[in-house]
């Protein structure tokens, strides 16, 4: 399935005139996820459905990347509307996507304040130690120990 929507995509990126611009990597392993958000400037995460908790969100977040993300599913319990959550939250829509990446692009200042608001977020809430707490927590209340 991830293949039959290449076709239409790679016809809009040549109709735009994009092929200097986008690039396809396939897969890329887990381990080096960490150097791709570190060379971008933004990260955004258009979903137009429903998922769980974002990995991908989180990742972003801990390499202090300001993010653009729908409002969908679990992203919007990562990102909150605001500069103290690292992010911008938009409705799933192109223009909404567009515009709230056309305001990173054009204010450097604000794209650098959401990235260290991203980290300072990812450090206060997605931590191992967090995790672990609260999943220790769950367990004993539902085991009633």
């Amino acid at each position: 399935q991830k293949d039959s929507a290449r076709g239409p995509i790679l016809k809009k990126v040549e109709r735009y005139g994009l092929d200097d611009h986008v690039e396809f990597l396939g897969h890329v392993p887990n381990e080096q996820m960490p150097d791709y958000y570190n060379l971008s400037d933004i990260v955004t995460i258009p979903t137009y459905h429903s998922e769980g908790s974002s990995i991908a969100c989180i990742e972003a977040l801990a390499c202090g990347k300001p993010l653009v993300v729908t409002d969908v599913g679990g992203l919007k319990e990562l990102v909150y509307q605001g500069e103290t959550d690292g992010g911008l939250k938009v409705k799933p829509t192109p223009a909404a996507l567009a515009t709230a990446l056309r305001r990173l692009i054009d204010d450097p200042g604000f794209r650098e304040r959401l990235g260290r608001n991203a980290r300072d977020r990812a450090e206060d809430y997605y931590t191992i130690e967090r995790w672990e707490e609260q999943m220790r927590t769950y367990f004993d209340r539902v085991t009633g120990v």
